[in-house]
């Protein structure tokens, strides 16, 4: 009976440290007092209730987070997960309300992460509600530091996962941390052949394009695009403004994010789109006195005029904008002479790029190839007659 009595303790005493597991028993005993089986048997049979009523089945669960049903489900310090999922936002691109979490109980305490389905993309900085516990900024980790977000960062239809800081969200999907290399290959460029030339047409086999937070979009295969100078807007024209006389205009394809266009600018780096926006620059024109374009043929990243421009002999410093693009890495000049006459190209910044060496009684014509390290060239007849003429050049795109 006291081993019996004894076991009984000892099952009442670690059922009753599990909280409501167990009640209050029917009987007590005390040292030296009569106890008979009955008293024993109530006592097993209302533990064995409680149990059955209160416990967990065996098989059913296998450690205290996998038990279901629970009401209120427990916290990340007594053991519950800290990660919630949820369906798709609602609200609008750059406040994005996620709804019922599971499981339930979402509360900006600690550290706690969200994981949903973007209904938006977004276009700029984002808050997020969740939970209805108030918009709260969405930042993106970036090798500085967060940093607030600029467009296309949130895609619709991706899975989006966040984690809130302490004091914001911190995006951890869909975040590159370096910026994509943007270019084009198989590239050509040409103008169209209605005149006047205000028209060029653009082709590639593949274009990268990036957007100001480094993301990047890849259009294969795409349509042939065309610039048309004499309008404006984000695609198919200029950016902004009207088309000038005696001009550079620097020409891109661009993306939102879904469609690949393209249009010119008067940047080579900063042209007039939205921050969401994709893009990639791929050439440059310049237009004539007559704001018509000069006819031009690019390759790659290599560009020849079909006439070709004449230049002056002189010794005297030239601009190289008014024939090259200041984003030119080299150029190239033809230089004819005749067989008593000699010339030379310099790039004015100390170097000779090229002369007629062939000595008298030799009428040459060769190209001379300058790199692009200053702002003036020479074209300089040194006796004799000499003609000169821009041919063309390699622009710094990536352009294969």
């Amino acid at each position: 009976m006291r081993r019996l009595l004894a076991g009984l303790l000892c099952i009442l005493t670690c059922f009753s440290a599990k909280a409501q597991v167990v009640g209050t028993y029917p009987y007590t005993f005390s040292n030296g007092t009569v106890i008979d089986a009955g008293q024993v048997n109530a006592d097993f049979a209302y533990v064995a209730s409680q149990v059955n009523t209160n416990a967990a089945g065996a098989g059913t669960n296998s450690t205290i987070t996998a038990i279901l049903g629970l009401t209120t489900p427990l916290s990340a310090g007594q053991g519950g997960s800290s990660v919630y999922t949820a369906s798709v936002s609602t609200g609008s691109a750059n406040a994005q309300v996620v709804g019922t979490t599971s499981p339930s109980g979402f509360a900006l305490v600690g550290r706690p992460t969200i994981i949903f389905t973007a209904g938006y993309t977004n276009t700029g900085a984002v808050q997020l509600n969740v939970n209805s516990t108030g918009l709260t900024n969405l930042y993106k980790p970036t090798i500085g530091g967060p940093a607030v977000l600029t467009g296309s960062e949130i895609v619709a239809g991706n899975l989006i996962v966040a984690t809130y800081d302490g004091t914001q969200y911190e995006l951890s999907s869909q975040v590159p941390l370096f910026q994509s290399l943007a270019g084009v290959t198989n590239f050509t460029a040409i103008n169209d052949t209605v005149a006047p030339t205000i028209k060029v047409n653009l082709n590639s086999s593949r274009a990268i394009l990036i957007n100001a937070s480094g993301s990047s979009i890849q259009f294969i295969s795409p349509a042939q695009c065309v610039i048309d100078f004499s309008t404006t807007g984000t695609y198919g024209g200029l950016d902004t403004g009207t088309i000038a006389s005696n001009t550079w205009y620097y020409t891109y394809y661009v993306s939102n994010g879904t469609s690949l266009g393209c249009f010119a600018s008067l940047s080579a780096t900063a042209p007039s789109i939205s921050a969401a926006y994709f893009s990639v620059r791929v050439g440059a024109i310049r237009t004539d006195g007559s704001s018509h374009l000069l006819n031009v043929s690019q390759q790659a990243c290599g560009v020849t005029y079909i006439a070709q421009p004449t230049i002056t002999p002189n010794a005297s410093p030239q601009a190289i904008s008014t024939i090259f693009p200041p984003t030119s890495r080299q150029w190239t000049v033809n230089l004819a002479t005749s067989t008593s006459s000699a010339g030379s190209v310099s790039d004015h910044a100390g170097h000779i790029c090229g002369s007629n060496s062939f000595g008298a009684s030799n009428a040459v014509a060769q190209n001379i190839t300058c790199s692009n390290v200053g702002a003036n060239f020479t074209a300089n007849s040194v006796s004799g007659t000499n003609a000169f003429v821009a041919y063309g050049w390699v622009d710094s795109v990536n352009a294969f």
